[in-house]
């Protein structure tokens, strides 16, 4: 295993020079310099490093920014939930009602079935004697996948290709698909992909996607998948797709012993924080509108093009506000969790626009684990309990949200001290990863969903965590950031897609700047991000790939911007 050492007396990884550093500063000042930007905001702010210059700042006076309005104030106060000091102030609600999120439909007009998500199956009831079947041919469609991963192979499949989308509610005692043909010389393969998952459904052509289930034709003229291992509400693409780019294959799909439900398609782009469900992250902040203890939280969001969306009063002083998919429509949810002897997620499912509440974890427990750790595709609800004494054994602990809920599982990795790293950073099933201070360096453990077992040491040990997909590759990359000598941010990261090799970054300003890394831009890279607490408040935003800036207003000195949560 290879070691990577550090230079704790500059804080910096070796092969990234103190030099390097005072160029960029030296860059971003000049370059700041020349934008007036430090008369502006009244001081030295870091927007550093990179090919990119060009700044967008999308100004919005006078539209519903969130220093305080009186009218919204007045708003907020009728709307707030009474007797906010209960434990029950956010109570099951199964007709609730929310105006601020738009509901999602199936898209109304739909591409031709070699483009993604191709051909909707219809909701419905599907059995042996009465099975979802239609008809094809693929001659002359794209060639959407041509290396398809089927977890411990890959597999060529360089033809053209149709695509069936559905999502399955219920499954019956033998639920198959069957694609059969009538070509004289059959040598195809249907697959299967979770279009919430890593690349999703991918567009354009020749792409590498990842593929849960498969099944080959030849020397047959037809193949089968079986569906009993299928995620439950969840868009499914099934792929009929042929290993020749000349291949000409009429064919005849049948689907059996299965419902489904209303497809929802999601965006191509797994962005955190995406409340409107285009493939984004938006600006939600989180506002004491109540004042004090157990104050009520109002959620103030502006969208990525922005939109502003109407206030939402949810949770209360005390409460950790996190954002997930959790029913598995594509888009983020509202949620908080509140600790206690019994901990409480409260989350308002935008798929249904209702309340659901969890009861999970307790005092002491950290939220900000929440994902996919089942593989599904859908956000579980987790915590993770650290050790409570040196050397004591910490744990992880999630329960699926989708129909049927499922049992909570707990899997001990870390112990006291530890610090979680969440993430997606295997497309073959969940990785569990803890950073622990080792001497003057950073040592992350890593657990691997097939029982084998890692150490990478990286970055320091009081390094802030801010893992994220930096070079867009589907999954997350160990990443790290400190203060500078100069009271700047350096953030460091290794790609997942390289060697190991080290990439380093300076962006933002130590002493005021919260970190806010995720994905604005929506082209499937994390992006490095600030707020900055202010009247207004602002996200500096730099994009790791181009060096583009983006300055967004929004928010106000004690304020808590969402995105914050996955910073560690």
């Amino acid at each position: 295993m290879k070691q990577i050492g550090f230079n704790k007396d500059h804080l910096v990884i070796p092969g990234i020079q103190t030099t390097e550093h005072k160029r960029q500063t030296r860059f971003a000042r000049n370059w700041l310099a020349r934008l007036g930007l430090f008369s502006v905001f009244g001081g030295a702010f870091s927007l550093l490093v990179g090919p990119g210059r060009t700044v967008s700042a999308n100004d919005m006076p006078n539209r519903g920014l969130p220093p305080r309005l009186p009218q919204k104030e007045k708003e907020t106060r009728r709307l707030a939930i009474t007797n906010s000091n209960q434990t029950e102030l956010l109570r099951r609600q199964s007709e609730f009602r929310l105006p601020f999120v738009a509901k999602q439909s199936t898209a109304s007009a739909l591409p031709p079935p070699d483009d993604c998500p191709g051909t909707i199956v219809p909701a419905g009831t599907y059995t042996q004697a009465s099975p979802y079947t239609a008809t094809g041919d693929t001659a002359g469609a794209n060639n959407s996948v041509t290396n398809f991963d089927g977890g411990y192979y890959y597999s060529y499949a360089g033809g053209p290709d149709h695509i069936y989308t559905f999502t399955l509610t219920a499954k019956g005692a033998n639920p198959t698909i069957r694609v059969s043909t009538t070509a004289s010389n059959p040598n195809f393969v249907i697959y299967a992909l979770n279009g919430l998952r890593q690349a999703r459904c991918p567009s354009g052509t020749n792409n590498l996607a990842y593929g849960f289930a498969s099944s080959y034709s030849y020397p047959q003229s037809s193949a089968t998948i079986e569906m009993a291992d299928f995620p439950l509400n969840a868009p499914v693409h099934v792929f009929v797709d042929t290993f020749s780019p000349t291949a000409t294959m009429p064919y005849t799909i049948s689907i059996q012993d299965a419902t489904m439900g209303q497809t929802v398609v999601p965006p191509s782009n797994d962005a955190p924080a995406d409340l409107n469900a285009d493939g984004k992250t938006d600006f939600p902040i989180v506002r004491n509108t109540g004042g004090g203890p157990g104050g009520q939280l109002t959620w103030f969001t502006r969208t990525s093009d922005s939109q502003f969306l109407s206030p939402a009063t949810w949770g209360i002083e005390g409460d950790k506000p996190v954002t997930g998919d959790f029913d598995g429509d594509g888009q983020d949810d509202l949620a908080v969790w509140r600790p206690g002897p019994q901990g409480r997620f409260y989350i308002i499912r935008s798929r249904t626009q209702t309340i659901h509440v969890e009861d999970f974890g307790q005092t002491g427990d950290d939220p900000t684990v929440v994902g996919d750790h089942n593989f599904d595709g859908i956000d579980d609800v987790a915590v993770y309990r650290p050790g409570q004494s040196p050397g004591a054994q910490s744990y992880w602990y999630y329960r699926s949200l989708s129909s049927p809920p499922g049992e909570m599982s707990q899997v001990g990795w870390g112990q006291h001290g530890d610090r979680p790293v969440p993430g997606s950073f295997s497309p073959y099933g969940p990785v569990l990863i803890v950073h622990r201070a080792d001497g003057p360096n950073g040592r992350f453990f890593i657990r691997y969903p097939w029982g084998y077992f890692d150490t990478v040491v990286f970055g320091l040990a009081g390094d802030m965590l801010v893992p994220g997909d930096y070079d867009g590759d589907g999954l997350t990359d160990l990443a790290v950031a400190r203060p500078t000598d100069d009271g700047y941010l350096a953030w460091y990261f290794r790609p997942s897609s390289g060697n190991g090799t080290l990439v380093s970054r300076v962006w933002g300003v130590a002493a005021t700047d919260t970190i806010v890394q995720a994905d604005y831009n929506g082209d499937g890279r994390t992006d490095l991000a600030v707020w900055r607490p202010g009247s207004p408040g602002a996200f500096y935003i730099r994009d790791v790939q181009t060096g583009r800036v983006d300055l967004v207003p929004w928010g106000e000195t004690g304020d808590v911007p969402v995105a914050s949560f996955n910073k560690h």
